[in-house]
């Protein structure tokens, strides 16, 4: 199977290729951003890995909502499966990495856009731990919940809260980058890390596929499809 890692820049994109079968990295190199829709399609591949900038903190920045947009513009049309890849578990072998063809002065430009594209590679073929697959056809459920609920918490899953009750505040939790960037664009008050929930805690209810273990204080929980349960305090 032909696999081709991208790291996507605002202006470059470095790029590794290998053949996952044999587990080695063969191709790297740089293209400018505008050139990429053309590479796609001269280099096709089974399997197309973009790295996700999280910050270190682990929240989705700004250059998560970014990258979410170049691949939705860039690359989703012309490939048919595509994996993202939490960069903070490569980042950090960029620095003790060299590669065959390409300058190792640190000025380079494209020094380290390809050196990035590696590394990432090499942790999908030695197992990444951090990995999403994004959905091309990203679909949400829609909740409807009658009053009666102050705060809700949707724990991630793709569904939409509309409550009947204007006051309602509705929170979301998503550790999925391409939910987590619609949620956005919907304007909704959406989360990655549970940790910045504290503050908005308790919640009235939670939304979720089963009851999470978390230090959240809630009262009622719903799984979709499968009834309400009633749960006081939180839960560990």
């Amino acid at each position: 199977m032909k696999v081709l890692a991208l790291d996507l820049g605002e202006k470059r994109v470095g790029y590794a290729m290998a053949d996952a079968d044999v587990g080695i990295v063969n191709r790297t190199g740089v293209i400018q951003l505008s050139a990429l829709v053309a590479f796609l399609k001269e280099n096709p591949a089974e399997l197309v890995l973009v790295g996700m900038p999280v910050s270190l903190s682990g929240r989705f920045s700004g250059a998560v909502e970014r990258t979410i947009r170049q691949i939705k513009k860039r690359v989703a049309p012309f490939v048919e499966k595509i994996a993202m890849i939490d960069e903070r578990y490569t980042s950090r072998l960029v620095e003790r990495t060299q590669l065959n063809g390409v300058p190792r002065n640190r000025k380079h430009k494209g020094y380290v856009d390809a050196m990035s594209a590696y590394v990432l590679l090499e942790g999908y073929l030695q197992g990444v731990p951090k990995l999403w697959w994004y959905e091309k056809d990203l679909h949400f459920d829609r909740l409807k919940l009658a009053p009666g609920f102050s705060r809700i918490l949707v724990w991630d899953i793709p569904v939409i809260v509309e409550s009947e009750d204007d006051s309602s505040e509705v929170y979301y939790l998503s550790t999925h980058p391409q939910i987590f960037v619609e949620l956005r664009r919907l304007g909704k008050k959406v989360f990655n890390r549970e940790e910045d929930l504290k503050e908005h805690s308790p919640f009235d209810l939670v939304i979720c596929e089963e009851v999470p273990k978390t230090d959240l204080v809630f009262k009622e929980v719903i799984v979709p499809g499968a009834g309400l349960h009633t749960r006081k305090g939180s839960q560990s």
